[in-house]
């Protein structure tokens, strides 16, 4: 038997069409350069992100609510104070035996409330008069009330250096101030410390004001001891934190 011989068959090979991607149809750039083009010609720009306008610190002090001036706000001050004192007389009640002292609490809030809302170089320097012109009337003001006139032997303790720092902490911190708003919190610690300390010593342990602040006829000396220990254990707790 004569046996063929069968020729392989040869695969046909399969056009491949040439893939485009990533790449947009000519006709279609053609079309985004032309309207770049026609924009760069008529001078108008390329859309991009609106800018951020800056604002000066001159238009920021215009934009202020009128209310937060110091005459203002000085004005608005002694106008509730009249008429605090003007219902009083018409009652036959005189509030000026008590409110006498609000004649430094209104300039000192007055004070620091503009210096916190002043751009001016000596702000810091108003705040600090404000506080203590407020914390001077405050002390006035609970001295007459609770008849303690002697307090002022550990009372100046509020006044210098802890209204000072109480200034600073808050003009610090509206201002973005750390290293003034630390200054502050230093003042203010020292400044209860000596109040705290010479309150315990002149009013629990000599009764300077003849309130007998020590209860049941206790020894004074004892009691001065454990406030005082009190005291420093919880300086000590606080500080660790």
């Amino acid at each position: 038997m004569a046996i063929k011989n069968e020729k392989p068959s040869e695969e046909t090979p399969i056009e491949e069409k040439p893939v485009t991607e990533g790449k947009e149809n000519p006709q279609k750039e053609s079309k985004k350069a032309g309207s770049l083009g026609d924009m760069k010609e008529k001078g108008t720009p390329a859309p991009k992100g609106k800018p951020v306008k800056s604002v000066s610190e001159k238009e920021l002090n215009e934009t202020k609510s009128p209310f937060l001036q110091g005459p203002v706000l000085l004005g608005a001050g002694l106008l509730i104070l009249g008429i605090i004192l003007l219902v009083g007389e018409l009652l036959d009640f005189s509030f000026r035996a008590v409110l006498w002292p609000f004649i430094f609490i209104v300039p000192g809030a007055t004070l620091f409330i503009s210096a916190l809302n002043s751009q001016d170089s000596h702000g810091e320097g108003l705040a600090i008069l404000g506080s203590m012109l407020m914390m001077l009337g405050t002390i006035f003001f609970l001295q007459q009330v609770l008849h303690m006139w002697a307090s002022w032997t550990y009372a100046w303790a509020l006044f210098a250096p802890t209204s000072i720092g109480i200034a600073q902490i808050v003009y610090g911190k509206r201002r973005n101030r750390n290293s003034l708003v630390r200054n502050g919190n230093k003042l203010v610690e020292v400044g209860l410390t000596l109040f705290i300390i010479f309150f315990i010593f002149f009013e629990v342990m000599l009764n300077v004001s003849g309130k007998n602040l020590v209860p049941f006829g206790l020894p004074a000396f004892p009691v001065a001891l454990i406030l005082l220990g009190v005291f420093v254990m919880l300086r000590a707790f606080l500080q660790s934190k």
